[in-house]
């Protein structure tokens, strides 16, 4: 007899289309960021310096994956009830921490 597997429970997919989020980054958290998850996985943002409409994005689960501007910048978060919070690293190699909270 196979044993069901508990973890196909908890697999569940993390729920982020077609919501906004206000982002914030290590590395200038000053600036705030406006995510909007759009269905299809089309990311848009803005900023007070611009809005943008190139990213994309996916969840498997609560890991969520991001990348923007054609991979100049790749991102991994998890997302929890609320908040998702993960780190990026760009083409230069450069790596920083970011949050965000659901709007």
């Amino acid at each position: 007899m196979t044993m069901p597997d508990r973890r196909a429970k908890e697999a569940r997919p993390a729920i982020v289309e077609d919501t906004l989020w206000n982002w914030r980054d290590s590395d200038d958290a000053e600036e705030s960021y406006r995510w909007h998850f759009r269905a299809g996985g089309l990311l848009a943002y803005d900023s007070e310096s611009g809005s943008w409409e190139n990213g994309s994005w996916s969840c498997d689960g609560a890991t969520l994956r991001i990348e923007t501007n054609d991979h100049y910048a790749d991102y991994v978060g998890y997302v929890r009830p609320n908040e998702v919070r993960g780190t990026a690293r760009n083409v230069t190699g450069y790596g920083w921490s970011w949050w965000a909270e659901l709007e």
